[in-house]
């Protein structure tokens, strides 16, 4: 039986061998091969029992491709096929019959595959799809569902790392035919949507360009392109506007914002909430403050539950949820997986109501932007940042502090020279707080414009590879380090007026 937190290196060299290998495969920028697409497809449905459909190419998943698609698409064609789900049930069936495999027992391989690939390496094409066609589910109206079927169905089986691995190790004789029927179809039709009747396949972009979450992204320029024009923006993963993506980050305009309020370019909610996101995460507080200081309450507005207010505008709960949870943890999962097995719970928490009726009896209060980060943080101690321990507020007795102020502090962080990083529980209810920071022997000095602008800051390390993972050489161990020269631009967009306390303890130290 594999244990999955105590696997062998070469259990581990082999998981890996794999998912590079469908990296490769699936993020390929060669032109799809028409003939032996037209062969996977005719395979594929005569092994199901469907007659042969009529199959469109699309040389992009832009809204003319797609109207011109509506305009010769059959009326009667109505019913979706899950071509690659309904084959795969099938492969299955067939390897569950044949369980001998080296060093991986298939049975708990085929039941739950993402234990096995702890760093959901596995799961980043079905993500890369749901950026790639999202503004197009909306635009075209095909029968039933349209390009939402590419993300929910064709998507989540086409990466077949798992059953390659599966069938290359098997000890016993298995047949092939449906096996090189269902990974002819994933190489040469990754982007694909079938009917009884008819079938879409989509062109590969002819450029992509990815960053260390394998997300879309480019910082001035399209970061998906299609031989027909075609292009995609998109900043870390969240999809932009052209009109703004191709400007450099270090150029974007704290007016779009305000711009995108008085006039939303799309009409649809979850658009307006990642463009928000995004634009914030670009432009980040300094320069915000520097190009429009008397409308600061726009890019850090009030917003508990993370929806929108009348004005349209995403809250800072929401900047705060993603930068947690979509890219520091996705981060740490995906390049350091073997540090969450050891200290880091899987379990979404919910506020603990001792803590807060605790509070409310001492008449203490967390600010409205520590009560969001309570609901969103995982169990447990665990590193934040390379030398930030986060310590949890169900430990709330132990982490209260008296004597650094006239308010009794919370310690929200430890560091390895036995600094604490804390907020101030005040006797009234306030929407943000300062994080301080107190290093022995020194008063403290105030850290962080808001706990939001740290958690931001820490997000951006992660994503522009200002903290990195080592190997010891000689134990084999992992670490967590970061490249301060790269570390303090990225603080001080988003804590600029306190760049300087955050020189004199990572850098004159």
């Amino acid at each position: 039986m594999v244990n999955y937190n105590q696997r062998t290196q070469e259990e581990i060299d082999l998981t890996n061998f794999y998912l590079d290998k469908w990296d490769k495969i699936l993020y390929s920028t060669q032109p799809v091969d028409r003939a032996k697409a037209e062969k996977a497809i005719l395979d594929a449905y005569h092994y199901v029992g469907l007659s042969s459909p009529k199959i469109y190419f699309l040389t992009s998943p832009s809204p003319e491709q797609c109207s011109n698609l509506k305009s010769t698409f059959p009326d009667h064609v109505h019913s979706f096929v899950e071509l690659k789900r309904d084959l795969i049930a099938e492969l299955a069936k067939l390897l569950e019959e044949k369980p001998h495999i080296e060093n991986v027992d298939l049975y708990l391989l085929y039941n739950d595959a993402s234990k096995f690939d702890i760093s959901q390496k596995g799961e980043k094409f079905e993500k890369f799809c749901s950026i790639l066609y999202g503004e197009t589910i909306y635009q075209c109206d095909l029968p039933n569902a349209n390009f939402y079927k590419l993300i929910s169905f064709e998507a989540q089986n086409t990466n077949l790392w798992f059953y390659d691995l599966c069938i290359e190790r098997t000890t016993k004789t298995v047949d092939l035919e449906i096996w090189n029927i269902i990974k002819s179809l994933s190489i040469e039709c990754p982007y694909l949507i079938t009917y009884d009747g008819a079938c879409i396949i989509i062109e590969r972009p002819c450029e992509l360009y990815l960053n260390l979450l394998m997300l879309p992204h480019a910082d001035g320029k399209a970061a998906v392109k299609y031989t027909d024009g075609h292009e995609v923006y998109c900043y870390h993963g969240l999809e932009i506007l052209s009109k703004y993506g191709k400007f450099h980050s270090d150029n974007w305009q704290a007016q779009w914002i305000l711009s995108e309020q008085q006039s939303p370019t799309s009409r649809y909610w979850h658009h307006h909430e990642e463009l928000g996101t995004t634009l914030r995460l670009g432009i980040g507080y300094k320069s915000f403050c520097n190009q429009l200081p008397n409308n600061i309450d726009v890019y850090w507005r009030t917003n508990i539950d993370g929806h929108w207010k009348e004005n349209g505008h995403p809250g800072w709960s929401h900047i705060m949820g993603y930068a947690y949870g979509e890219i520091i943890f996705e981060w740490i999962l995906f390049h350091y997986h073997e540090y969450h097995n050891g200290n880091m719970d899987f379990d979404w928490r919910q506020s603990d109501s001792n803590l807060k009726s605790n509070m409310t009896a001492n008449s203490l209060y967390l600010s409205e932007e520590l009560d969001v980060f309570d609901n969103i943080i995982y169990e447990g101690n665990h590193p934040l940042a390379p030398g930030l321990c986060f310590h949890p507020f169900t430990e709330f007795s132990q982490n209260l502090i008296f004597g650094l102020s006239p308010d009794p502090a919370l310690k929200l962080f430890s560091g390895e020279r036995d600094e604490i990083y804390y907020a101030i529980c005040p006797d009234t209810r306030e929407t943000f707080s300062k994080i301080y920071c107190k290093l022995p022997d020194r008063e403290p000095v105030v850290y962080a414009e808001c706990l939001t602008s740290l958690i931001v800051a820490i997000a951006q390390c992660y994503q522009e590879g200002a903290y990195y993972v080592v190997i010891d050489p000689e134990s084999g161990e992992k670490k967590i380090e970061q490249d301060l020269d790269k570390v303090e631009p990225i603080f001080e967009k988003f804590n600029p007026t306190q760049i300087d306390a955050w020189r004199s303890i990572w850098k004159e130290l």
